[in-house]
C-alpha cells in the first residue's frame, strides 16, 4: 500500500451546540486537543474497559498514514476515532466517546466521517474495523457486515465486521 502524505487539519462539520468535527494527522493537532484525546480514551478504553495501557497505546496514531477524526466541544474532546490502511483495506478503530455525548450522535458522525475519509484515501472497496459485540447491531445498521465468529481482543468481545462501498 503506497504511504500518504500526513493528513492536515480539516473542519468536517460543526453543530448548533459549538461542536466541530474535524480530521488531521496527529502532528498537525493542537497538543491540548491531543492531551483531551489521550484522556478521553484512557478513559473510555482503560478505566471502563479494563484494556492495558500497552494495548491502548499501539503506536498506529503516529503513523503518517493514520488520520484522527474527533470531536471538539469547549476546547475539549468529546468523541475521537482513526483511521488507517490495512492489508487490502482501510481500517477503523479506537471509536470513543465521552458519556457526556453518547446517544447524541456524536458517534454515528465520527464513524460517517472515517468511512468518508476511507473513501476518499483508498482505491480499496474494503472498509474492515473489530467491532465491539454489544455495537454490533448498531455497526451493522450504518451497513457493516459481521464476517467472523465472536472472538476477543483486549479482553473483550469482539467481531469482525466489513463495510463495502462501490
Amino acid at each position: 500500500m503506497t504511504p500518504h502524505p500526513k493528513f492536515d487539519l480539516r473542519v468536517l462539520a460543526e453543530r448548533p451546540d459549538g461542536s466541530t468535527l474535524k480530521a488531521s494527522h496527529l502532528s498537525f493537532m493542537d497538543p491540548e486537543i491531543v492531551y483531551s484525546m489521550c484522556i478521553l480514551r484512557q478513559d473510555v478504553f482503560i478505566i471502563e474497559q479494563g484494556v492495558s495501557s500497552e494495548q491502548e497505546l499501539d503506536g498506529l496514531d503516529r503513523e503518517d498514514s493514520t488520520i484522527t477524526v474527533w470531536w471538539e466541544k469547549d476546547g475539549d474532546v468529546i468523541g475521537t476515532i482513526r483511521v488507517f490502511p490495512g492489508e487490502g483495506c482501510m481500517r477503523i478503530g479506537r471509536l470513543a466517546c465521552a458519556k457526556s455525548a453518547r446517544r447524541g450522535g456524536y458517534g454515528g458522525a465520527l464513524m460517517a466521517a472515517a468511512i468518508n475519509l476511507c473513501k476518499e484515501r483508498e482505491s480499496t472497496q474494503k472498509i474492515v474495523i473489530h467491532g465491539q459485540s454489544y455495537l454490533k447491531d448498531w455497526y451493522e445498521s450504518l451497513g457493516y457486515v459481521t464476517v467472523s465468529d465472536e472472538f476477543y481482543e483486549a479482553g473483550i468481545a469482539h467481531y469482525t465486521m466489513e463495510y463495502h462501498h462501490p
